[in-house]
């Protein structure tokens, strides 16, 4: 009954009772029948008296409906627990709960409980559950409606958590979709940590330092349309994703050793220790652009082992870092800029006169370089420096004849280092090589 019906009712008891004291006042005058008027009175009285009190006491079904309040407060992947009360109403309550799958089909779960909080048990991973409850005693109510969801069912395996992309500021992870899940939380570093939760398969983080490895947590979850989040445990799939190392400098990488007898060729990188774990190398016949070497190397400062190389070939080579990510799954740097060397292998003779202190002659020779246009020949008498030209030859030339160094004969109490440079051409200009080979006059 609504508030302005009960008015109305009210109103017309009151024009009745008046209508009923003129009537009385006429018995009383004429002194006619007094004692039934005054029975009538008294009945009429409490009638008005009980629609007063039902006004007060009894709240209307619309307003008590509105007054149970029901929220979920646990679940598992097959149950959900719903709490429910009237806080309006001081004293015992008690309630009737319905659940239902379609919100057409409804099962009673409870239909005259006192507790405050009910579980409803016997569902399906993942789902969403609609539930109803209202209100029996002391009063009767209309039913509020609710929605509550179950944890999805999900395993390590099911999940398939893995890293599929990385560059030097982001990692990407994907995973596989779960029956029931309609959401996804990512956790990084630890489970206090929730850095989004996402609707799809992947996730792309970004802002992250190259080279670092970020310990990430994927947590398959069912969201209700009223918010509430069923989740299944982040602790159920971590893997370590990394982001990409920075691109190594030119002067990162470069030739350590060659052992012309062999043809083998040793290189070294420098790599920057805890942004990556390690470094490969590459390398290119500079003139049909084939693939001629490979190596690799971990640690911070590393070389590659003893790589076969052809002698005579002019190279390009290039580095790049990488970082281990789950299952020592490799993810790379950019290649560096590229670097380039000749293998040539210089050998020689000298000639003199029995007798003499000096040589008449030196004689280095060397193989054939590939795209080499001309070779200029260096001497000293150290090792390392004090290299000077004494002579260009042309790229057809396979040796040289050498007998003066700084307008002198050279001395046979002297060693003397020979350097040979390769001049290569390469796309209309001379590049330059990182290796010359250099012999000194004893080993001849």
């Amino acid at each position: 009954m609504t508030f302005i019906g009960i008015i109305i009712i009210i109103i017309k008891v009151g024009f009745s009772i008046c209508e009923e004291y003129d009537e009385i006042s006429s018995y009383f005058n004429k002194k006619k029948e007094t004692k039934k008027m005054k029975l009538k009175i008294q009945s009429l009285m409490l009638a008005l008296s009980v629609l007063v009190l039902a006004f007060i006491v009894i709240p209307s079904t619309a307003d008590a409906a509105s007054a149970v309040t029901v929220r979920q407060t646990g679940q598992g992947n097959n149950y959900v627990t719903i709490s429910h009360d009237v806080a309006s109403i001081i004293g015992t309550k008690r309630f009737a709960v319905q659940a239902s799958t379609d919100k057409v089909n409804w099962s009673s779960v409870e239909t005259n409980t006192a507790a405050t909080q009910t579980t409803i048990r016997g569902l399906a991973s993942g789902r969403t559950v609609y539930v109803r409850v209202r209100l029996v005693s002391p009063s009767t109510t209309g039913w509020t409606d609710y929605e509550a969801v179950t944890e999805p069912a999900s395993t390590t395996a099911m999940i398939g958590l893995r890293q599929t992309a990385a560059t030097t500021d982001s990692y990407t992870v994907s995973w596989n979709a779960i029956p029931g899940a309609n959401i996804y939380k990512v956790y990084e570093i630890n489970s206090s940590n929730l850095i989004a939760t996402v609707a799809g398969t992947s996730f792309k983080r970004t802002g992250v330092p190259a080279g670092q490895k970020r310990r990430v947590y994927v947590e398959p979850a069912r969201r209700a349309s009223n918010g509430y989040i069923a989740a299944s445990g982040y602790s159920y799939v971590g893997i370590n994703a990394v982001t990409s190392p920075s691109k190594p400098a030119k002067n990162a990488f470069g030739i350590q050793d060659i052992l012309s007898s062999t043809g083998k060729i040793m290189f070294r990188g420098i790599t920057n220790g805890a942004s990556c774990d390690g470094y490969e190398i590459v390398g290119h016949y500079l003139k049909s652009g084939k693939k001629a070497f490979s190596g690799s190397a971990g640690g911070l400062v590393s070389s590659t082992g003893y790589i076969s190389v052809k002698k005579g070939g002019t190279y390009k080579y290039k580095m790049r870092y990488y970082v281990y990510g789950e299952n020592n799954q490799k993810f790379y740097s950019a290649w560096s800029p590229v670097r380039y060397f000749a293998f040539n292998v210089v050998g020689g003779k000298s000639h003199y006169r029995f007798g003499s202190k000096t040589y008449t002659s030196l004689k280095p020779t060397w193989n054939k370089v590939q795209l080499a246009k001309k070779y200029i020949v260096y001497v000293s008498t150290s090792e390392k420096t004090g290299f000077k030209k004494v002579k260009t030859v042309s790229g057809k030339k396979r040796g040289c004849t050498l007998t003066r160094f700084k307008g002198k004969k050279f001395s046979r109490r002297k060693t003397y280092y020979i350097k040979v440079v390769s001049k290569v051409k390469y796309k209309k200009k001379y590049i330059k090589l990182d290796y010359h080979p250099v012999i000194k006059t004893l080993s001849w």
